[in-house]
């Protein structure tokens, strides 16, 4: 559990740094055989209070330009 909670804390100190995160980055996160839509609800709500997006891979470049 603490190495769940530790990549979890890992995850939302990158998404603060970056503004978001993307779909992949949370996948990864998610163990594939955890992934129920109650868990997936609260990682969206903890990023979504975070000020933290989910943004598609396709959208990183994107902004990574404007920064």
């Amino acid at each position: 559990m603490d190495k769940l909670e530790d990549s979890l804390k890992a995850l939302l100190e990158t998404g603060r740094e970056k503004g978001y995160l993307t779909y992949g980055q949370v996948n990864d996160y998610l163990p594939d055989d955890d992934a129920s839509p109650d868990k997936i609800d609260q990682l969206l709500l903890l990023l979504e209070s975070h000020d933290i997006q989910l943004i598609d891979e396709s959208e990183v470049e994107e902004r990574e330009a404007k920064d």
